[in-house]
This record gives C-alpha cells, structure tokens and sequence, in this order.
C-alpha cells in the first residue's frame, strides 16, 4: 500500500513497493482526479438513476416541473406559440399567476409608465418582453423554496448562491453591452444544477461531500469520490435528459483552471460570464479574510474583459439589494443565510435587513419619487399574500381596460387575442378556452390558441365547416348569437352538438361567442366546463364577457 511521505511546497513524494516518486502537487492533484474519476466513472448513471427515480417517487423538488416546462420549451425564437405555452404554463398554477402579477408591478420590474397595472400574463410578456417573464417565473419558481420549512439549509444556501450568481451575471452583461442579459441570468441561475438536485433528492450523498471536503479537498474531487461523479456532470446529464437548450447546458461546464482566453463567439461570452460570476459570487465570502481571492481572479478572466475591484464592489453592492427588494416582494425572511450575512459584511453599504412573513413591504424613498400617488397605493395594495383569489367581476372588469389599452397603444391583434382569452379563463375558471378563426378563402373554423387543459393537443383537432344550421357551432356564426349549452345532452339540443365535438371533448356545458364583422363570421371564442350545469354566469357579467368578445372583434377589424 502506498503512502505520502515528505510534504513540502515544491513536492510530495509517493513511497511504497521499494520505489519513490515526487510529483508536483498540481500534477498529483490531477493524476488522482483521474483515477477517482476512472475507477468511480461506474457509478455516474447510479446517481444519475437515483435523482430521477427520486424526482418520481418523492414528487417534485418544489416548483422543479414546472421550471422544466418553462426552460425546455421552444426557446430559440419568440412566436405566438412560444408565448401562448409560457401564459399557459404559468396560469395552470394559481399561486405562479399571482405572484408573477405582483412581482411585474413591483419597482423591481416596471419599467413602464401605464394607465392601469398589468393585470394578465399576456399583458406582463407584450410589456416586459417574454425573456424577462419566463426568467420572473423561474426567479419565482425556485425562490418559493426558501419559504419552505422543509427544505434544508444546504439547498436553501444552493438556491441564494444561485439566484445571487445570476444577478451578477445579468449586472455584468448590461455593463458590457451584451445583447441577451436575460439568458446571461437564466445560464447562471442553472449553472449549478447539479448541486441543487443532490442537495434536495439526495441530502445524505451531500452530507458525505461536505465530509470530503473537511481536509481541504476540492468540491470538484469531493463529489467525484462521494457521489462517482462532478456536480457539473450530474447538473449536464439530468439538463440534457430534460431538454434543456444547449447554451443553458453549455454554462454548466466549468472552464479549466488558469487564465481564460478571450471569447470568440457570443456563446463563448455568455459562458465565460457566467463562469465569472459563479466564482465571484462563490469565492466572495472568503475574500474579507483573504483578499488575494479577488486579485487572483480578476487576474485569471482579464484576458476577457478589465474589471476593478472598486467595480466588483458596486456590482456585488447592487446585486446584494437586489435580491432583498426581491425577497421583500415574496415575503421571505433571507436574513439567516450565512453566505448573505458574510458577503453584506464585504460589501459593505448593502447591510441585510430583516423580512417577516406577513409584512407589508411599501417601496423605498428613492424608489417611490419614481410613482404618482396612485401607482404607489396600486403597489403597497398588492403586497399583502394572504388576500384571497380576485372576484370574476375584478378579473373581468380590470381585463376590459387592460385590452382597451393595448388597443390604444396598436398592440399585435395575437397578443390582443391572447389577453382577452386569458381574462376570460381566469375570471371565469374555465376548464378550456380558445379561438378559432377562419381559414382564408374557406368556410373551414379553425383553433388557433387558447388555454386550459390538454390545449395544446386539442388546437390542432378544433375545427370545423360553417354552413350547416342544425350545427349549433354553424348557427351561432351565421346568425351571430352568444350561446350557452348548460348541458349538452339536454334533449332539446342534444341532437345540435356536432358529433366532432362530442368525440372531441368530454365537456358537457360551453359557451360560443361568434366574432361577426359586416355580417361575415371571421372567427369563435370557445368556453367550457366538464360537468353540466358548472358554467355559472350572472346577467352583468354576461355583459363584460360580450364587452371582451366586442374588443375582439375590434382588434381584429382594426388589423383588416
């Protein structure tokens, strides 16, 4: 059995079956990094297979689907599609909606002078832009966990250090001039994945880490001996198997030790950033007592971009109130973070302040001179978690003057559509809600989007000819009636619905709203319920709903 023998700085020697070696201890470090790496290589896929059959059995790490469904969604390019799955994606969960509502009319988002608030997801992605939305999301999605008793520290500490990472990130890519400072956030935010997905589904393997690295063994060593594989590796194979997009999965990947190379490529730029900042932010709590920290890592990117300390400084001063202003908005007390607490230390004018839950929190001196008096009531009224779910008549009545907005400012006809959809389906609870619209040169309806469940699948079979009166679809176009079925095998209208529909859907009560311009049906709005007589509609609230279907119709004349 071999052993160490004589430590110095310039060598270590390995003695042992009558022979001695002296290696350099960066040369040793990286020979037994790759034997622990080869002989433990076996079992990566066990680690891999056990986080997954976790994510199975124990459910979600919290919000962790929800989070797939919003990152590997088509995100190469913005269409209608793509912003209709990301409004559905965040309405289908209640508690998601509000709090994004909140967050986007907060001083932390708006950036937008408007008549009223932003009311809808559909509204908060045509102002905000749908990066900044579905980055509001996961912020959302994985900062509801530090208000959950049950998750542990580690995780808690993962999830902060992630979240603060990616403000830097963001922070820095404005600075430099980078044309996508949302996906330098998102790539950061997940450059640790691998991390935060041992620290919840397998505590006991990061206990054993942590264990590891009590002799001052590396991170990267440590998880390769504990677990048989790297964080980055786990975070890498789990990101691929959830569709991840290649640039968030590249950022994973950590550069190689010593000086970095200038970027060549935009993707090189955002994964040198984020690299950057995962270190910065990482390494920040060791720099009061070690101040070479900082020095050495400015040191090792300056080949990619010149930045001071007194800058670092300010960046990590901004990045710090950032993230409070965030956690006061949600209500989460972030004040017994280690990491937090020993970085405010370095910084030093950010200082943490405490956040209780059950606190209004009305915005700052600085940030109120920004508002008239009565946005800053809207903000300060909107604070308080604990208020119940908006009434249908508030969801419908703020929706009318939310599209009449959008009107005004000759908003695109889709996202027009999509607002008042989302108005209807919120205020109203809808199981289902979409439009079709005329085929050009046809007398085919066809579903175009809309929201609720199994949408997505159901669009592409909602369609349907005009022309037959028995066809109470065809009826309510021709002669441009509202119509509501209360129950569907009611006999005096059961032979009216069409035989698609009843193949198509289960849902024994809906409502149409044709959309008729100079007598020419152009389109039909669509609503419904499973169960019969669950569509429930007072006589005023039959009036917004036809005001909505009116605003359509203008939208669309307005586009012709």
């Amino acid at each position: 059995m071999q052993g160490f023998g004589k430590i110095n700085s310039n060598l270590i020697v390995l003695a042992g079956g009558g022979k001695t070696r002296r290696f350099h201890p960066g040369v040793l470090g990286r020979l037994i990094d790759n034997v622990t790496f080869k002989t433990m290589q076996s079992k990566k896929p066990e680690i891999i297979e056990l986080i997954q059959s976790r994510f199975r059995e124990r459910g979600d790490f919290p919000g962790m689907s929800r989070t797939v469904d919003i990152i590997a969604g088509k995100t190469s390019s913005v269409t209608d599609t793509t912003v209709t799955e990301l409004t559905k994606t965040i309405l289908d969960d209640f508690a998601l909606t509000n709090k994004l509502l909140k967050l986007v009319n907060s001083v932390f988002y708006i950036n937008y002078q408007l008549g009223g608030k932003i009311g809808t997801v559909s509204r908060a992605v045509f102002i905000l832009g749908y990066e900044q939305v579905k980055n509001a999301a996961v912020s959302l999605l994985l900062f509801e966990n530090l208000g959950n008793k049950n998750v542990a520290a580690d995780l808690k500490e993962s999830i902060i250090t992630s979240f603060l990472t990616g403000i830097i990130s963001k922070t820095l890519a404005e600075q430099m001039k980078y044309e996508d400072t949302e996906e330098a956030f998102l790539c950061s935010i997940f450059h640790n994945l691998g991390k935060l997905l041992v620290a919840f589904y397998v505590p006991e393997m990061m206990k054993k880490v942590k264990e590891e690295m009590e002799d001052g063994t590396g991170e990267s060593s440590a998880s390769r001996i504990a677990l048989g594989s790297t964080f980055e590796d786990i975070g890498i194979s789990i990101a691929g198997a959830w569709n991840f997009p290649e640039k968030i999965t590249r950022c994973m990947k950590r550069l190689p030790s010593g000086p970095v190379g200038k970027a060549r490529t935009p993707d090189e730029q955002i994964q040198v950033l984020v690299n950057f900042s995962n270190e910065l932010g990482t390494n920040m709590n060791d720099v009061k007592g070690n101040p070479n920290l900082l020095k050495n890592l400015l040191k090792r990117y300056e080949g990619c971009f010149k930045i001071s300390e007194k800058q670092v400084s300010a960046i990590m001063d901004s990045s710090l109130k950032e993230i409070q202003r965030f956690a006061k908005i949600l209500k989460v007390n972030i004040t017994e973070s280690p990491f937090l607490r020993k970085i405010s230390g370095f910084v030093g004018h950010a200082q943490l302040t405490d956040v209780y839950e059950g606190v209004v929190v009305s915005p700052t001196e600085e940030e109120a001179q920004d508002l008239d008096d009565t946005q800053l009531l809207r903000l300060m009224d909107g604070t308080d978690d604990r208020e119940g779910a908006e009434s249908p008549d508030s969801v419908l009545t703020n929706g009318i003057q939310e599209v009449a907005n959008a009107i005004m400012e000759a908003t695109n006809v889709n996202d027009i559509l999509r607002t008042i959809l989302e108005v209807m389906f919120r205020g109203m609870k809808f199981e289902r809600v979409l439009i079709c619209i005329r085929s050009v040169g046809t007398n085919k309806m066809e579903g175009r989007f809309g929201f609720g469940t199994d949408i997505a699948s159901l669009i592409k079979s909602f369609r349907f000819n005009i022309g037959n009166e028995t066809d109470i679809f065809s009826l309510s176009l021709s002669r441009n009636v509202d119509v509501i079925i209360s129950d569907a095998n009611d006999p005096r209208f059961k032979s009216r619905i069409p035989d698609w529909h009843r193949k198509l859907l289960k849902s024994q009560t809906f409502l149409l709203f044709p959309l008729v311009i100079n007598k020419i049906p152009i389109g039909l709005i669509y609503a419904d319920k499973t169960r019969a007589g669950d569509i429930k509609i007072l006589p005023h609230q039959i009036t917004l709903l036809k005001t909505l279907r009116n605003q359509a119709v203008m939208a669309i004349q307005k586009k012709m």
